[in-house]
């Protein structure tokens, strides 16, 4: 157990979640610089229109009232039109400030079953990156051909005009990473999150979010009826990724989108991390799968509070200094770490060898001997 504190302390995630540690933080972050819009009215959105789009002009609609309070997207707009072969359709772009590193959350309720999602990375319409869920099998003749359902990490390629039919080769859309019925790409899923889509309800609210940090991505919702928690995650290549606008996204839907909540990573103070011990039980119950192995079952809060996570990380963290002190000295017998059954994934050295290089070089060795040993 302590040696379990100790990596999640390191990575902030289990090892079934690498290379993915940076964005593990809360879906519900607590605390953190975090701005909620509630969607009542337009101000601070700018809408704006894929081209070319079928069904359109795009409409929303903004309500404060209590019964049905939030951002509506009223028609039905698709695109493109009359090809329909990628995910084309309304944005509501937040209009400022730009954000890099962040939380992005909404409330959905959708009564259809096309896509909903979100913008992020905004320069403008012709540069600009998408995450959406689709749960219909359409485009049925999809340009990347991944048909629906599914969820897609999509992003605009600047300079290419999205055209009313294209192919491979002209698609205005890149697709980097999915998840649909049989797998998901480029990466795996966590054990605990559903291994292949999951919709999304179409009979009550649900929340997305978004959390993009150190050039890493995931989007995230629990199925509120199997409490099915879907995932899929993505590498943001540094070459197409530098941060910009965020906002809200629809393809042949009518959605309504409350309590939209934005949490800048790029400022202090930060919001918890899986594993810091900070982190509450939040209202949909999930604490975060980096606790699961060490506290509890897929989908419960630890017990107690995160006192145990804290007390197993700092018992790691001490053994840690122990091994290091032993390593660095030559005085670690050469077996202990192979009796143990301990191997340490690379960024664990790496971020020891921010502590220490000896140390770093007797994690990579496997533990065997200390940093002097054989000389």
């Amino acid at each position: 157990q302590a040696m379990a504190g100790l990596l999640c302390a390191l990575i902030g995630g289990v090892a079934g979640q690498l290379p993915f540690p940076n964005a593990d933080l809360c879906p519900g972050p607590v605390g953190g610089a975090t701005r909620t819009l509630p969607l009542s009215t337009l101000d601070s959105l700018e809408l704006i229109e894929d081209e070319p789009i079928g069904d359109g002009p795009c409409s929303w609609v903004a309500s404060a009232d209590r019964r049905q309070p939030g951002l509506q997207q009223t028609s039905n707009a698709w695109g493109n039109y009359p090809g329909d072969n990628t995910l084309m359709g309304c944005n509501a772009v937040v209009t400022g400030p730009a954000y890099t590193d962040f939380i992005l959350e909404v409330d959905i309720f959708s009564g259809d079953n096309d896509g909903v999602g979100f913008v992020f990375g905004w320069k403008s319409a012709d540069d600009h990156h998408v995450v959406l869920l689709e749960n219909d099998r359409w485009p049925v003749f999809a340009v990347d051909d991944i048909p629906g359902p599914f969820i897609k990490f999509k992003r605009r390629i600047p300079g290419r005009p999205c055209l009313r039919h294209m192919n491979a080769s002209t698609a205005c859309f890149g697709t980097y990473a999915h998840l649909n019925k049989t797998h998901s790409a480029p990466f795996g899923v966590p054990a605990t999150y559903a291994q292949t889509f999951t919709p999304f309800p179409t009979t009550a609210p649900f929340r997305l979010t978004l959390i993009v940090k150190e050039g890493q991505a995931r989007i995230t919702f629990q199925e509120p009826l199997s409490q099915a928690r879907v995932m899929l995650r993505a590498e943001l290549p540094l070459t197409t990724y530098s941060g910009g606008l965020v906002g809200l996204k629809t393809y042949a839907n009518n959605p309504r989108f409350s309590n939209l909540r934005l949490t800048d990573l790029s400022l202090g103070p930060q919001p918890s991390a899986f594993c810091d011990g900070a982190a509450k039980c939040q209202q949909d119950g999930d604490c975060g799968s980096g606790w699961e192995p060490l506290l509890g079952a897929p989908g419960r809060c630890p017990p107690e509070g995160n006192a145990a996570a804290v007390f197993f990380a700092v018992v790691g963290w001490l053994a840690l200094g122990g091994l290091g002190a032993a390593a660095y000295f030559g005085r670690l017998p050469p077996s202990v770490s192979r009796r143990a059954g301990v191997s340490f994934p690379d960024r664990v050295v790496r971020l020891a060898g921010k502590v220490s290089p000896a140390l770093a070089a007797w994690l990579a060795a496997g533990g065997g001997g200390g940093p002097g040993a054989g000389t």
